[in-house]
């Protein structure tokens, strides 16, 4: 946007700028002839934003700032989900955090607003609004407009990890006896002998699985937000992977694909969109209605367990049977070792205590046969 106005002696002053509120950039120029000043305000305002003068840290609030770093993530190929919830944190700051400046923001600022929050809600909550606000200023810092992460020194909220909830090969098996001939089945033996999360799997299509070798892609996952049609997006770890299927996985997909087909056919209106697990329709099953229609059902609730369990059930299992803890960590998509350790180290401790049981009664025996005798120290 420009104008220009003629001076007194006749000389001309034009005027350029680009953005609106605090993103707005300024520039103006005087010239003998119009058209000389507004071609000289047009470079300047060219070299202004080459050099990021728009951003004007010193005039820049925390709510503003936030605004500038959400719309780059939309950017980024970040997902609809996760944009949705950082922004949904951005905005619910309190106007006394959000309405400072951002070079005037310091630690204490957020260490009494994360102790409110923690006096309020639940300790993962705290954690993940800890975990947004250190990223956006993380941000800031490498844009130049931060010297230093305020939030840096403040202390990260604690999460007491709890317990995952499993069930063991029995109870695993009586479930899915119960399930059969539900449309929940397939779903649940599939997440329970693969350990695909629950967005994996409603994103699964058929062309991802091939039967014949026993093995299927993971390669993108279910992105759900409110008011918006699903859409899908790369995994969690932004990495596909290959996973192997058992005997029995294969011939429940096989039955499921008939009844896919027969209900296709049956079906007064059906889109297809290729998928393993949809929705009556064909469409992708939103992943927030197929948790509360799982949770509904009968058996489901008398197991007690969400559906992610039966992914807690998978790697519990395999790695009370000896897994090792890498190949464990594969199949699950984890970005590494280390996050699988970390989230199964109760079962890592029970699996411990079998290898010392079975330690005692293998090499135990001999041991103890040879105890008798010492060594001729003469």
């Amino acid at each position: 946007m420009g104008w220009a106005v003629q001076l007194p002696d006749g000389r001309w002053r034009a005027f350029e700028s680009q953005g609106s509120g605090v993103d707005r950039v300024r520039a103006n120029a005087i010239g003998r002839l119009k058209r000389e000043a507004t071609q000289a305000a047009r470079d300047k305002l060219t070299e202004k934003l080459k050099a990021g003068a728009g951003l004007e840290p010193d005039k820049l609030t925390l709510n503003a700032y936030l605004s500038r770093w959400i719309t780059h993530l939309k950017t980024q190929g970040r997902s609809q989900k996760s944009v949705a919830r950082y922004e949904s944190i951005c905005d619910a700051l309190p106007t006394r955090l959000s309405g400072r400046l951002l070079t005037g923001l310091r630690p204490l600022h957020l260490q009494r607003w994360l102790d409110d929050c923690a006096a309020a809600d639940a300790p993962a909550t705290v954690r993940k609004r800890y975990a947004v606000v250190h990223a956006a200023l993380a941000q800031a810092v490498s844009w130049r407009l931060l010297a230093d992460n305020p939030m840096g020194a403040v202390k990260r909220p604690r999460l007491e990890r709890t317990d995952t909830t499993a069930l063991n090969e029995k109870q695993t098996a009586d479930l899915l006896a119960v399930l059969q001939g539900t449309r929940y089945w397939a779903p649940a033996l599939v997440a329970a002998t693969t350990g695909l999360r629950r967005g994996e799997l409603l994103a699964l299509r058929w062309r991802d699985v091939d039967l014949e070798a026993a093995v299927l892609r993971v390669t993108r996952s279910s992105d759900e937000v409110p008011g918006k049609p699903v859409a899908f997006k790369h995994t969690k770890t932004g990495k596909g992977r290959t996973v192997a299927l058992m005997a029995a996985t294969v011939t429940c997909l096989q039955v499921h694909r008939q009844a896919q087909t027969a209900a296709r056919l049956a079906a007064k209106r059906w889109v297809d969109r290729g998928l393993v697990f949809p929705n009556p329709h064909g469409e992708p099953w939103r992943p927030s209605t197929f948790s509360v229609h799982w949770g509904r059902n009968a058996a489901v609730k008398a197991a007690g367990i969400r559906f992610h369990d039966l992914r807690h059930t998978h790697a519990t299992i395999l790695l009370r049977a000896g897994v090792p803890v890498d190949a464990v960590s594969k199949r699950l998509g984890h970005a590494s070792p280390v996050v699988t350790m970390q989230i199964y180290s109760h079962v890592l401790e029970d699996a411990d205590e079998a290898a010392v049981v079975r330690l005692e009664e293998g090499l135990g025996g001999a041991i103890a046969g040879g105890s008798g005798t010492s060594p001729d120290t003469s």
